[in-house]
């Protein structure tokens, strides 16, 4: 599984340290160039429920072969598509397998470590973080090394390649025996709006700052290369509380750490909005640990309100390709905000209140209910006493 996690930002991450050659190299405009980066995002909305699908109807392991290798093919041929457009499609591809790792990931935790899930979804989501902080150290050193950015491009593909070699040696089980479609426990969508809007808000913080914070801190007079360092820190400090934090949350505190960590991140792009060299070793460290230990705490939640594992990736599916949307729209959100105000100070301002709100909305009452909706849709055996 964390063999598995480690594909889950690669083929966002990848790309931007060596845009500027792609850009050159093919002939695209910025804009173009750029959605290389926003396609894996949509993509996961897209295809979340194709994901929940093959859950429902292959099982875990078949289905975790096929995300690991649509991301790994994707990754190939990005690497060697000789046009833009190529390119794109590729990248699709690539957002067809995260979308499904996504999805099968939380499934997977439920039925093999449901007593352990808030250990191990942080573990999968710090290997995720680990080899994005990898992916984005290395691929400039590969492509100058080698002369070729395609090279450093296909060298993604290996944590890809290692991952399907362990899952092929899985044992392919069938998957669990289905209720009858009226019968399965839909998700109500108040709970779906809910949750998505928890996801989604704390996730748009991290994409817009992962896109945007080197550029915040050049305009506040760093040189380039320190303003890199704050890019970094991200993945790098998300590894330390994705071990820890949901180690120690339990499901009746889980909410309770969402706001913790919301409220912490919403603090410290508050600070990067308005004083952003001023403390800005507090500000990156209070917004690279909050960022590592809100992501699998949300993650989390779909396996608190669920117990079977088919339900799980159904409210998950929910959650991502609603939430995905959101995320997605943060980048060039941003961007245009700069560009109206002239500088960073308004985009991040209003991160810091979808960081707060996120925390706030985690612990609506809305999300009470998750448990009592389930029970309504229980199945009645055929001999049960009806009466009773």
């Amino acid at each position: 599984m964390l063999a598995a996690a480690a594909n889950l930002r690669l083929g966002v991450v990848q790309v931007g340290p060596v845009i500027e050659r792609i850009r050159a190299d093919t002939g695209a405009s910025s804009g173009l160039a750029g959605v290389l980066t926003t396609i894996p995002f949509i993509c996961s909305s897209v295809f979340a429920f194709a994901g929940s699908g093959m859950v429902r109807h292959i099982g875990d392991v078949a289905t975790m072969r096929l995300a690991l290798l649509f991301v790994t093919a994707g990754t190939l041929a990005r690497a060697a598509a000789p046009t833009i457009d190529l390119m794109l499609a590729a990248t699709v591809v690539i957002g067809l397998g995260v979308a499904t790792l996504s999805v099968v990931l939380p499934s997977t935790v439920k039925l093999h470590f449901a007593e352990r899930a808030g250990s191990v979804t942080g573990a999968y989501i710090a290997s995720m973080s680990a080899f994005s902080a990898l992916i984005a150290v290395v691929t400039v050193p590969l492509a100058e090394a080698f002369g070729d950015w395609r090279i450093a491009l296909a060298a993604a593909a290996i944590p890809g390649l290692v991952a399907l070699a362990l899952w092929l040696r899985a044992p392919v089980q069938p998957p669990a025996p289905q209720l009858p479609e009226a019968r399965k426990a839909h998700p109500r969508l108040r709970l779906v709006v809910t949750l998505a809007l928890v996801y989604g808000l704390q996730s748009i913080c991290f994409t817009t700052m992962t896109a945007w914070i080197a550029a915040l801190y050049e305009d506040a007079g760093w040189p380039p290369g320190r303003a890199a360092l704050a890019t970094a820190s991200i993945p790098i400090l998300s590894v330390v509380s994705a071990l820890l934090v949901p180690v120690i949350s339990r499901p009746t505190t889980r909410r309770n750490w969402i706001l913790a960590a919301g409220l912490t991140m919403s603090a410290s792009l508050v600070g990067m909005a308005t004083i952003p060299t001023t403390g800005a070793p507090l500000w990156l460290l209070a917004f690279g640990l909050g960022c590592g230990a809100i992501f699998p705490l949300v993650m989390t939640l779909p396996l608190d309100m669920r117990e079977a594992p088919d339900d799980v990736a159904r409210l998950t599916a929910w959650m991502l390709a609603f939430g995905f949307l959101i995320a997605a729209v943060g980048p060039a959100a941003a961007g245009a905000l700069r560009d109206a105000t002239g500088a960073f100070t308004l985009p991040v301002l209003l991160l810091a209140g979808c960081a707060a709100g996120a925390g706030i909305l985690a612990r609506s009452p809305l999300l009470d209910e998750s448990r009592r909706t389930l029970l309504r849709f229980q199945p009645v055996p055929a001999d049960a006493d009806v009466d009773r």
